[in-house]
């Protein structure tokens, strides 16, 4: 079993490229606090999502598995500059994009990674 990881913020991103499957990774972030950083990560491709009451568990080709709580979905200010800058050079290729994807679309369906 991988890693285990419950972020502050999340977002599902796809990243498309043409001629290829669509790539679904979690965005995630936590607040670095009084004397940290904030960070981020991107996982691995997503395999599964589990909907419970207050949360998704999301499941990655690593083998990893993220708590992601439907009251943290959203972007910290240092996830959204992340984002924005890949949105960003994404422009200058004609065959790449990167969006943010509702949850809801990988639920109860097989479409994830392969």
């Amino acid at each position: 079993m991988g890693n285990q990881y419950q972020p502050d913020r999340w977002i599902i991103v796809e990243i498309k490229q043409e001629g290829k499957e669509p790539w679904r990774r979690i965005l995630s972030g936590w607040y670095g606090g009084y004397l940290g950083s904030d960070s981020w990560r991107l996982s691995s491709g997503i395999t599964e999502v589990i909907e419970h009451d207050k949360y998704y568990e999301i499941h990655n080709e690593s083998g990893s598995v993220y708590t992601c709580y439907k009251s943290a979905h959203g972007v910290s200010g240092l996830m959204g500059g992340v984002l924005h800058n890949w949105q960003e050079q994404a422009k200058d290729r004609n065959d790449v994009s990167i969006a943010e994807v509702d949850v809801s679309k990988l639920l109860g369906s097989d479409n994830y990674e392969r």
